[in-house]
């Protein structure tokens, strides 16, 4: 697929679904804590918007085809773990100092599982 906006946005939905799936067995093993919030609320909302960034990131992805080491689904994968280290440790980083240390650790969780997969997939689907 040579499309990045296309490959992003199917990264994008799949990421979604791996990240509602760790964050159902982290709160059913009880690693992570149920928001206080409807859970269909917090699965569509998760799917929504990744799929919306997944998209974006998509359209980034071909810019920094070049200078991302490794070939097809490393490449990707570093991609996306180089996204959760910006954003999802980032934005983690913020929650525990505000003393949301709870909601800080379902971020940095899930964030690896969802953006891992979204790159893995990315890398697998955008070809240059």
């Amino acid at each position: 697929m040579r499309s990045g906006i296309a490959a992003g946005t199917i990264a994008g939905v799949i990421g979604s679904i791996i990240a509602v799936i760790f964050g159902l067995i982290g709160i059913m093993i009880g690693f992570l804590q149920e928001l206080p919030l409807p859970l269909t609320n917090v699965i569509i909302s998760r799917i929504v918007l990744h799929t919306v960034w997944g998209a974006i990131f998509g359209v980034i992805y071909p810019k920094f085809y070049d200078v991302v080491p490794g070939k097809g689904i490393s490449k990707g994968l570093c991609f996306g773990l180089l996204l959760y280290l910006i954003s999802s440790v980032r934005a983690a980083t913020f929650l525990a100092a505000y003393t949301f240390v709870p909601l800080a650790t379902s971020w940095v969780f899930v964030g690896f599982f969802e953006l891992a997969s979204y790159g893995i997939v990315l890398g697998t689907l955008y070809e240059k």
